[in-house]
């Protein structure tokens, strides 16, 4: 990314972006179409999940006033391994968590394990969490919490 962060490239080279509320997944856009698995009534409204996942198409609609059904369903399938593969790569490079204190000792290669789970019902959320591959119970402070509502 630095290259097209710096203008040597004209494409970043990426066709996915997440769109996270906190630790939750609010929306995905993949090349021409944006998912949400989260809608808000208006500004004052508190946001809720869908029922099933709002899909638009960009490239027709970039206010997002129609959303597409059924027969572009399979979108989802792209978004889903996109935002699977990015939630595993967490175990990685961990996010360091606000107020850590310094010096920050990151944990040994191999040490956070991914567990995803995937809840699929009223809406579809996909949740990492980031266990400790050693016996010892994992330790809240690392990984990826699911916050509803």
């Amino acid at each position: 990314m630095s290259s097209f962060l710096l203008g040597a490239d004209e494409d970043s080279g990426r066709d996915m972006i997440l769109c996270l509320q906190g630790n939750r997944l609010q929306a995905a856009k993949w090349r021409q179409w944006k998912v949400h698995l989260f809608q808000q009534d208006d500004f004052y409204s508190t946001w809720a999940p869908t029922n099933v996942p709002i899909l638009y198409n960009l490239e027709w609609d970039p206010r997002e006033e129609h959303q597409v059904d059924f027969p572009h369903a399979w979108v989802l399938h792209p978004v889903a391994a996109g935002a699977g593969a990015f939630l595993k790569s967490l175990a990685v490079e961990p996010p360091i968590r606000p107020g850590t204190p310094d010096p920050y000792v990151p944990p040994e290669p191999g040490e956070l394990q991914p567990q995803t789970h995937l809840q699929i019902g009223p809406i579809m959320q996909y949740i990492t969490t980031l266990v400790r591959s050693h016996d010892e119970p994992p330790d809240p402070g690392h990984g990826i919490e699911h916050q509803s509502g």
